[in-house]
Parts: C-alpha cells; sequence; structure tokens
C-alpha cells in the first residue's frame, strides 16, 4: 500500500527466501499501551481515541457508507514484550507474527474506551480522500508459527487491555 510496506516486503524477502541467514524476523500487528505519544500521528487508536475523550469528550470515527469499518489486529504492549522475550529466548530462526489473531473494529475501541472512562460520545466524520488506497481496513496476524513453538500464554483481550492502559495512565498522571 505504501513505500513503508513496501520496505518490510523487501526486507522479509531478502532475509527469507534465501535461506542462508540466521535470522529471526518479528512483525508487530497493532500495539497500543503505556509510553506511545511519541508515535505522534502513528501511535495506536486507542492511544487517539482516549486522548480526544480526555480533551474534546467526543471521538471521531471515520464514517464508512458500506459498513466495512476498519477491522484491525490490536496486541497489548506487554503481550507484544511477552512475545518478543519468549522469541528471544527460544532462540529460533525464522519470521513470527506478534499479535493476537483477532481483529477488533475501530467502533468497539470508542464504546469501550467510552465506557471505561465514563464519558463521551462518537462523532462520525468524512474519510480523508488523502487516505484513499493508502487505509488498511483489515488485518490479522496468524500467530501459529509462535503457538508451535509452545507459546501457549493468554493474552489480554481488547477490553483488559485498554482497562490496563487507562489504569497506567491515571497512575503516571497522579505522580
Amino acid at each position: 500500500m505504501n513505500l513503508y510496506g513496501k520496505s518490510k516486503l523487501d526486507l522479509d524477502k531478502f532475509f527469507f527466501n534465501k535461506n542462508k541467514y540466521k535470522v529471526t524476523g518479528l512483525r508487530y500487528f497493532n500495539v497500543y499501551g503505556d509510553f506511545e505519544k511519541h508515535k505522534n500521528k502513528m501511535r495506536s487508536p486507542v492511544s487517539k481515541f482516549y486522548d480526544q475523550l480526555k480533551k474534546e469528550n467526543k471521538v471521531n470515527l471515520f464514517e464508512f457508507k458500506k459498513k466495512n469499518e476498519p477491522y484491525r489486529d490490536f496486541i497489548y504492549v506487554k503481550d507484544a514484550v511477552d512475545m518478543t522475550l519468549y522469541l528471544m529466548n527460544k532462540k529460533k530462526y525464522g519470521l513470527y507474527n506478534i499479535g493476537t489473531g483477532k481483529p477488533e473494529s475501530f467502533m468497539k475501541i470508542a464504546k469501550i474506551l467510552i465506557n471505561k472512562m465514563n464519558k463521551g460520545t462518537i462523532r462520525l466524520i468524512k474519510f480523508p480522500f488523502h487516505l484513499k488506497n493508502k487505509y488498511q481496513f483489515f488485518t490479522k496476524a496468524n500467530i501459529s508459527e509462535i503457538r508451535k513453538l509452545g507459546y501457549k500464554k493468554k493474552m489480554f483481550d481488547i477490553e483488559d487491555g485498554i482497562n490496563s492502559y487507562i489504569k497506567n495512565l491515571q497512575k503516571l498522571k497522579a505522580k
């Protein structure tokens, strides 16, 4: 879809099609959680929606005429770190997806945040023209390879992850 995605695919092809390199590659899906403000516009919808609710008491979501709202595989940062450390300790070579394998809608995330924060509404806005043909509508990590290695840990579901995230943000603000 874009130069960033192409560069990742080219690197994967270079290292993993030749099978002569001893490399472990990790593909992180939509990681959300503490300390992502530095990512600015590239931070997760969870972080963006949280800030919108705090500042404006509303979440802005793109309006779609065909009910094909975005679904993405969101993984809480604690799970992403745990999976990364697991693979590091296994010392296995290959390409692994770091995700949950369970896509969630942006609408669901907005509703969870509104419920957890006890405030806010959803405002549907027009889809920006500059994102046409550049927007990912669906991602889902295939985590079968890490599961084959024995990774069995139950991950945060989206609601528990958002709840933990909000609690951590509140603790940081209190300090």
